[in-house]
């Protein structure tokens, strides 16, 4: 990111923060634009244009994660996401509000139902109306559904990163015995750890010098 763009990131953070106290119609629109910025450098991180991609999806919550949004609820963030998209025309309708009712319609979700109905000309049911508060719930299961398909596919791959590397500490140690420490190797890469069995067996019948067990002892103390 360039540096407007850092800052712009960490001003959305801030307000986040105070969102979480006191919520603005301000605070709102600064954390909606550190969220689009994060949202465009994903897309091109992952050569996407589809917010539905997985590979986007799950550099997305990294990125909200890093950058002090993991704890937004994904319907907020959606229905905040929309409110950026009409930005201009939601500023334009709610100049035309009373002071009172500006102050008071804040949060992204009753800012776009309120706008959507105000700018529908009839035509579009009411939000609040029974038909339309069964599709909002709707709506809300789905997006209920794919959060925990997320959270679930992003455990399934931080399990699996957690896997690429065998370290000495968590898969095994050295006061383990030598079988337990083989069988660690070979669980996680069969081919490779014959390989090195090999190897080991071939060094044990070379005549190049072993190291003494005190010279081992200084290296493995650091000496």
């Amino acid at each position: 990111m360039s540096k407007s763009e850092h800052q712009a990131v960490e001003r959305g953070r801030e307000a986040w923060e105070r969102l979480k106290a006191d919520r603005t119609w301000e605070d709102w629109m600064l954390t909606g634009t550190a969220l689009t910025i994060g949202r465009d450098e994903c897309l091109a991180a992952t050569h996407s244009n589809d917010v539905g991609d997985k590979r986007y999806r799950n550099a997305f919550g990294s990125w909200m994660d890093e950058n002090g949004f993991g704890d937004m609820d994904k319907g907020e963030r959606k229905h905040l996401f929309d409110c950026m998209e009409h930005r201009a025309e939601i500023e334009a309708w709610r100049a035309t509000l009373t002071m009172n009712v500006r102050l008071s319609l804040n949060h992204p979700r009753s800012v776009l139902r309120r706008w959507t109905v105000s700018t529908s000309d009839g035509h579009q049911a009411d939000a609040d109306s029974p038909a339309g508060q069964r599709r909002q719930t709707l709506k809300d299961t789905n997006r209920e559904l794919q959060d925990r398909l997320d959270t679930a596919e992003k455990t399934i791959s931080d399990l699996e990163r957690g896997q690429d590397h065998l370290t000495e500490g968590r898969d095994w140690t050295w006061q383990d015995a030598p079988e337990d420490i083989a069988a660690a190797m070979f669980r996680l890469y069969p081919t490779k750890a014959v390989r090195v069995a090999s190897a080991i067996l071939t060094l044990s019948k070379s005549t190049t010098k072993k190291p003494t067990a005190r010279s081992r002892v200084k290296v493995e103390e650091g000496v």
